[in-house]
């Protein structure tokens, strides 16, 4: 016996409202840059709002095709769900091709730097696996978040000293410490006063750079004023680059505020694309199953610097892929 025609309608906008209502959210939260901290945390999520969309688009294409002159409602819907999923378009866009931004500046003459940085999750992280990347990667500077004692010395024993004898900051109990490893010496190295966790800004090798690590958005307040700190010292001092776990994606409002200061993210800059670092190794239950989903993870370059290369490195024990980039003056410094 065949569905009746209502029938088939009703399902159809069932649905279209499931796929819409999780999309359109979305959408609002990528529009409004919310306070709240369940939010903030779903905004990270932006990009994927174009998966629903796509769906909702044929699920209207089929009511389209059966609503015969009746199709006045799921026109304009369509129009509508058109017009957000270009919007989304337009955010993620410039990461896979650089349209509607300015070209990538080349490298130009100038020693090569080679950052890594790494969230070792409270310190869980593996130590030694961190200290043979720096090696098989000829690190220049390693950057580390969530340091504990357990963890510097399993990077001690490791072999990390030998490789890059030079250091600053502080380890921590949990997820406070943060610490610059560096094969050259430090011309500067100062914590950032008003934050949660630590922060610095140090100098070494000829590159600026402040390795941050700003609170998570559990606390929105937190979050919110520690980007703020971290806003100022870029203003102020215009580090070259700004490295580590930003708790925060391209798409939230603090990032966008770094990138109106000129900053270009390392991934955008080769056009690589969404480059997800956030959760791994089977951390939180209901994501543990799934790949990494939020790009929260970045090197930000000023302008006069670019990257020859960047991408991620899986670490065992902690919930981040960390980062890694051949950072290069441009051929536009100065």
């Amino acid at each position: 016996m065949p569905t009746p025609p209502a029938v088939v309608r009703a399902a159809l906008t069932v649905v279209l409202v499931l796929l819409l209502v999780p999309a359109g959210a979305l959408t609002v939260l990528r529009l409004t840059d919310p306070s709240a901290g369940l939010l903030v945390q779903a905004q990270a999520f932006t990009p994927f709002a174009l998966v629903p969309y796509a769906l909702a688009v044929v699920v209207l294409g089929v009511l389209l095709a059966r609503r015969g002159r009746r199709r006045l409602v799921p026109g304009v819907v369509a129009v509508l769900v058109l017009a957000a999923a270009g919007l989304h378009v337009s955010w993620l866009l410039p990461s896979y091709t650089g349209e509607g931004r300015d070209p990538s500046p080349a490298a130009g003459p100038g020693d090569e730097v080679v950052v890594l940085s790494t969230n070792l999750y409270f310190g869980r992280g593996d130590g030694a696996a961190v200290v043979r990347e720096v090696a098989e990667r000829d690190v220049d500077v390693l950057v580390a978040s969530e340091v504990t004692p357990r963890t510097l010395a399993a990077m001690e024993d490791a072999g990390l000293d030998a490789l890059l004898p030079h250091r600053t900051g502080r380890t921590g109990e949990t997820y406070e410490g943060t610490m610059v490893f560096s094969a050259e010496p430090f011309q500067r190295a100062e914590p950032v006063a008003g934050t949660r966790f630590d922060n610095l800004l140090v100098r070494t090798g000829g590159l600026d750079v402040l390795a941050a690590h700003p609170a998570a958005p559990l606390d929105p307040d937190d979050w919110a004023e520690d980007h703020a700190v971290l806003l100022d010292v870029v203003v102020s001092e215009r580090p070259d680059v700004v490295v580590g776990d930003l708790n925060a994606t391209l798409d939230h409002a603090p990032v966008r505020a770094l990138l109106a200061e000129g900053y270009r993210d390392g991934a955008e800059l080769l056009n690589t694309g969404l480059t997800a670092t956030w959760p791994v190794n089977g951390y939180f239950p209901v994501l543990g199953l799934l790949p990494p989903t939020a790009p929260i993870d970045h090197l930000l370059l000023a302008p006069g610097w670019t990257v020859t290369s960047t991408g991620t490195v899986a670490v065992p024990g902690t919930d981040h892929l960390a980062i890694v980039a051949t950072v290069v003056p441009s051929v536009d410094q100065g």
